[in-house]
């Protein structure tokens, strides 16, 4: 029996090809799955957030309970915090989706795909941004709401978060440079 390599390496061929047929259907799935998962993350993060609002408003009309300002704005602030959230999930996996598409792609287009991470970096650091303003707003709120010797306000607390806030924004600029510097270097017009 003798060997013969083109024969060889055409079986190879169509072994490679059923490979990547059920390797793409797999990926199929799965991109389908998370979209569902991602689109029920929206959806509950924004319901959730809804549902702290509309229970905040109610608070206000409620005469039993002893501090309907404090209580409805927590439940405000908490609503905002969550509302933010809802968006965060879906610009992870739709970012991350059209990054593998582009992996696959034959045409190869770095540039683009590093812009479109680039920018979901940039919207996911801005939400954290706001989500960080938001309890900071809130704390200094509550602090000021609260009666004279309860609740004190720490300055720990707001440093951190200040700290926190700082970061993100610095974040923010790098990622800017380096989009920039990558683009000098792939398209150097």
């Amino acid at each position: 029996m003798r060997f013969n390599l083109s024969e060889f390496l055409e079986n190879q061929d169509k072994a490679r090809g059923k490979a990547y047929d059920v390797l793409a259907c797999v990926q199929g799935w799965s991109l389908i799955l998370f979209l569902w998962v991602n689109f029920l993350l929206v959806i509950g993060f924004f319901g959730a957030g809804t549902y702290y609002l509309v229970e905040a408003l109610l608070v206000l009309l409620d005469d039993k309970v002893k501090d309907p300002q404090m209580v409805s704005m927590t439940k405000a602030i908490k609503a905002v915090e969550l509302i933010l959230l809802a968006p965060l999930s879906y610009v992870f996996v739709s970012t991350l989706v059209g990054y593998l598409s582009d992996i696959d792609d034959q045409q190869r287009n770095w540039m683009e795909s590093l812009r479109k991470v680039a920018g979901a970096k940039s919207l996911i650091a801005s939400l954290l941004a706001s989500i960080v303003s938001v309890d900071l707003v809130g704390i200094v709120l509550k602090s000021s709401m609260a009666e004279p010797g309860s609740v004190s306000l720490h300055w720990q607390d707001i440093a951190l978060r200040c700290l926190v806030i700082v970061v993100l924004i610095l974040y923010l600029f790098v990622i800017e440079k380096g989009v920039h510097h990558a683009s000098k270097r792939i398209d150097p017009e």
